[in-house]
């Protein structure tokens, strides 16, 4: 992120306000072009370092304040955690810059497949007789960001690797709420 920021404000902004900035068909295309990591693929097709993952970042945001009177919520679907951590990451940043201070904004949610089978474990989509073998096919290994409702009512937060056993106890506890 460090590097991304410095390249845009050493070759987009370039010490001007945001206000003055080019159109951004211009900065757009530099910062794709040339701020992002790239490496050239077997059929010649040009891949573009976490491009994906900052446009959805940077559209939820677009849409989070200027659209907040007419958007509920933006929930993203995603099982990438680079999606996930670079929409919390620009999150913070907009939190920090006064020009966004006291503007409102609508909530950015995410549906991982984690959460789809949770939610669907929930909704009876997915059968106790079938859920093993659904885990199995659809799930690997990976760090599951959630919050359990402790003994006393307060909620702690984890972040762990959860292997598809661990994840087939949680799908069975209610105090558990995935976020990704």
């Amino acid at each position: 992120m460090g590097r991304l920021v410095s390249f845009i404000k050493k070759n987009i902004l370039k010490n001007r306000p945001v206000e003055d900035l080019d159109p951004y068909e211009e900065w757009l295309g530099v910062f794709y072009k040339e701020g992002l990591d790239q490496k050239k693929l077997s059929n010649d097709r040009v891949q573009r370092k976490n491009a994906g993952e900052i446009s959805i970042s940077v559209l939820s945001y677009i849409l989070s304040y200027y659209y907040s009177e007419s958007i509920y919520s933006i929930t993203i679907f995603s099982n990438d955690r680079d999606t996930y951590e670079f929409v919390s990451k620009a999150g913070e940043m907009l939190f920090k810059d006064e020009r966004f201070k006291g503007r409102s904004n609508t909530s950015i949610t995410f549906k991982s497949n984690d959460f789809l089978i949770y939610e669907w474990t929930r909704l009876g989509y997915i059968d106790e007789q079938n859920i093993n073998t659904f885990v199995d096919s659809y799930r690997q290994t990976r760090r599951m960001k959630f919050t359990r409702k402790m003994q006393d009512n307060s909620i702690g937060e984890q972040d762990k690797l959860i292997d598809n056993a661990a994840f087939l106890e949680i799908l069975k506890d209610s105090t558990i709420y995935l976020i990704f």
